[in-house]
């Protein structure tokens, strides 16, 4: 490896980095010059080289910074550029256009923009002028979770626009090529849509394009749960074997001429794959390899790689938060740097089965701490599948490709062609779900964990650089472990002794969704939000779950299903599916759902407690703090059943309570004011939870004056089609003159109490 190569990559990642972060230029540059001091001391021609390098980046990547806030602070857009990618939604088109202007303005960043565009005759490769209200992305409003706004950015969509008007441009030398492209790309997505059936279509289509649109949404599910995504999703892998098809005319136009040929083929291949962050980051890789051959130089893989780090951020700096370049990267580093063939000829079977394990291990024992950061979980199924789908996918690939790229020339190739290939597709990629199918079934070998800190995923790579190069490494790892066990001793003693009551309002969009923990470590969830309608309920697998993983919270103490709908108790069913619970608190049901039917079902597979409350009940969970359950009376409400006979709780805490009220509305209010007509202070609470998400059937003025509370918390979601919160119940809660928070406008909302009583409340940053 170039140590050159190696300064400028590690230099060129702390600049992006500091250009991303960093908003105070001379603090950056102060930091820069104190570590360079300290790590080359005199050596001025180095820290002047890698000070530059440094510089760049950060410049590069704080310039771009500025850019998007520019862009972000327009209202109404005006934006001329290419249609690059169009998917349908409904009646809605929803296009990625790479823009030259915007509002008159010409960018110097490579910028797109996603534009929502009702009923429009729109191609890829077009040359549009739009015009419209823009929209910011949204980020990731909950400690943990995943961000939608970095992701975008990532692939350099950078605003939203729901268009009002879109003219045609004249058409470039690029928009041909464009089109092109996307010719190709149309022929081979016929091509398997007419001479294979859907499943098989869907698989060919996403190992060929990477285009997903296509494949079927279990059948992704049955591939991820076998630890083999990477499969049906494009990366170096399939890059490699696109690469390589050009070295097949070797002996026909000579080395150099197919070296030449596979450099071309792989810029086609980026273009086709949308220019996936892996697909690129491979293809330099090969093309520098290539051109050392054509040039007769040494090629260095390692090098190779830095080298396209460093191309791939100069490209774009954001994409440091695409799962995609980090995972192949980090991947790919594993290989290069671990990985060493065994050879016996005496079991070439047995040599290549433990060849094929090593090379899975090599990858995965860098990828181990990144996808347990991104996703929570660590896979072993490669253990098992690596040698089996590997030497598979040697066979599968040179076929899909032969039968996706002749799919070009379907116009003029003749039809017997296709369907003998066809047959042999259908058979090969049936055959790989099937051993998907198989090996997803080994769920022992995929295992959930919590966010891994930053301090252990770098203590886990020193302890991996320890075994694998350090010559005293039995000393030294008895000295990084026994740092890392008193660290995470001392870590763990802080939190046990916060005595705080800590309360999360955790945004799940228009839903409800609250966490507890109490000085005494117990975790309480009431609520987990979810999806309006039931169907493709994905609020529990990707925000509630990762938000508890993230805290760290692998148990359950209780959970309060306050009613049956969908948008509270959505989340708590994969809670339940994921996350060991001890006890669950509902009330008694006076309709049975679907929902409460698949809950009964969860109760009855994980044997969790369940505990009926009644009005007037009171539950203790440790010392001077516990619940008192106000509603539902024993005689039930008819009226829309499952909102008017929402649990409606009190936690109390010291001088501390708050009312929850799920989603009860007036009909609901008035009988729990008559009940407690005798008892008022019952119900006078520190903070409320508003009712029904702030709907105007809710929050009588009779009720909340009686609550008074001095915080009151709403959780909505971003332009919800009910219009909630009503603007006349925002006005009641501003006459109580109470600190009012609302998930829509400021995500995660996190309170805190001590033991005298002082609240303190933040949002989660931006």
């Amino acid at each position: 490896m170039n140590k050159k190569v190696f300064l400028i990559t590690i230099y060129y990642i702390i600049g992006t980095i500091g250009g991303l972060y960093l908003k105070n230029i001379i603090l950056f540059l102060i930091l820069l010059l104190c570590f360079n001091f300290l790590l080359f001391g005199k050596n001025t021609r180095k820290i002047i080289i890698v000070s530059i390098v440094c510089i760049i980046a950060f410049s590069k990547s704080y310039l771009l910074v500025m850019h998007i806030k520019n862009m972000e602070s327009v209202d109404s857009v005006v934006a001329i550029g290419n249609i690059e990618q169009i998917t349908d939604k409904g009646n809605t088109r929803i296009v990625s256009i790479n823009i030259e202007k915007l509002n008159d303005r010409k960018l110097f960043f490579e910028s797109k923009i996603k534009a929502y565009i009702k009923n429009k005759e729109l191609k890829v490769g077009d040359k549009v002028s739009i015009s419209g209200t823009a929209k910011k992305l949204t980020y990731t409003k909950n400690e943990g979770c995943f961000d939608y706004k970095k992701y975008m950015y990532s692939k350099e969509i950078y605003l939203n626009i729901e268009a009002n008007e879109v003219k045609s441009e004249k058409l470039t030398l690029k928009n041909y090529f464009i089109k092109f492209i996307d010719n190709i790309r149309s022929n081979i997505r016929l091509t398997c849509n007419r001479y294979l059936p859907e499943k098989n279509a869907g698989i060919t289509l996403a190992l060929v394009v990477g285009e997903k649109s296509e494949l079927d949404e279990d059948i992704s599910n049955i591939f991820s749960q076998a630890g083999l995504a990477h499969i049906i999703a494009i990366s170096g892998m399939h890059t490699v074997y696109v690469a390589y098809a050009a070295l097949v005319f070797k002996k026909i136009i000579g080395k150099r001429k197919s070296y030449i040929l596979a450099i071309i083929i792989l810029f086609l291949f980026c273009n086709l794959t949308n220019n996936t962050e892996s697909v690129c980051r491979a293809s330099i890789m090969l093309t520098l390899f290539f051109l050392s051959k054509i040039l007769y130089r040494k090629s260095n893989s390692l090098s190779n790689l830095f080298i396209s780090i460093v191309l791939g951020l100069i490209k774009n700096p954001f994409c440091i938060y695409s799962p995609g370049f980090i995972l192949s990267t980090a991947g790919t580093f594993g290989i290069i740097t671990m990985y060493e063939e065994s050879k016996d000829n005496n079991s070439k079977l047995k040599t290549y089965i433990k060849n094929q394990i090593k090379l899975g291990l090599a990858a995965n024992i860098i990828l181990f701490p990144i996808i347990a950061k991104m996703y929570n979980k660590i896979s072993l199924t490669f253990l098992i599948s690596s040698s089996i789908i590997n030497f598979f996918m040697t066979i599968l690939m040179p076929v899909v490709f032969l039968f996706g790229f002749l799919g070009i020339f379907n116009n003029i190739a003749p039809d017997v062609i296709f369907k003998i290939t066809s047959v042999i597709v259908m058979i090969l990629t049936s055959l790989l779900l099937w051993l998907a199918e198989l090996f997803s079934k080994f769920s022992v070998l995929n295992i959930q964990v919590v966010t891994p800190t930053i301090f252990t995923i770098i203590t886990y790579y020193l302890i991996v650089y320890i075994i694998i190069r350090h010559k005293y490494r039995k000393k030294i790892l008895k000295i990084v472990i026994s740092i890392y066990i008193c660290v995470s001793i001392v870590g763990n003693a802080i939190v046990y002794l916060d005595r705080d009551l800590k309360i999360y309002f955790i945004d799940v969009g228009q839903g409800d969704c609250t966490l507890i923990e109490t000085p005494y470590n117990h975790r309480i969830l009431i609520d987990g939000g979810g999806s309006e309608d039931g169907k493709n309920d994905t609020v529990g697998e990707k925000i509630v779950v990762p938000f508890l993983l993230n805290k760290h919270i692998t148990k359950i103490d209780y959970i309060i299903i306050s009613h049956f709908d969908s948008d509270h108790v959505g989340g708590i069913l994969t809670v339940m599916e994921k996350i060991k619970v001890k006890n669950i608190i509902i009330s008694k049901q006076g309709e049975d759902s679907e929902n409460y039917r698949k809950f009964k079902n969860l109760v009855q597979s994980k044997k969790i407690n369940v505990i009926v409350a009644k009005v007037r009940q009171r539950i203790n969970i440790e010392k001077n703090l516990y619940f008192d359950f106000l509603w539902p009376s024993t005689k039930l409400i008819e009226e829309n059943i499952l909102n008017n006979n929402s649990i409606v709780c009190k936690l109390n805490y010291m001088n501390f309570s708050m009312l929850f009220t799920g989603d009860i509305e007036e009909i609901a209010e008035k009988q729990i004011l008559d009940l407690y007509k005798n008892n008022k202070k019952i119900l006078k609470s520190t903070c409320l939870k508003s009712a029904h998400h702030g709907s105007k059937t809710s929050s009588t003025k009779e009720l909340i004056e009686q609550v008074n509370p001095k915080y009151i918390f709403i959780g909505v979601g971003i332009n919800n089609k009910f219009g909630h919160p009503n603007d006349e119940v925002i006005e009641r809660y501003k006459s109580l003159r109470a600190n009012l928070y609302r998930t829509d406008n400021d995500g995660e909302i996190i309170m805190k109490i001590n033991k005298d009583g002082k609240i303190t409340t933040k949002k989660h940053e931006k």
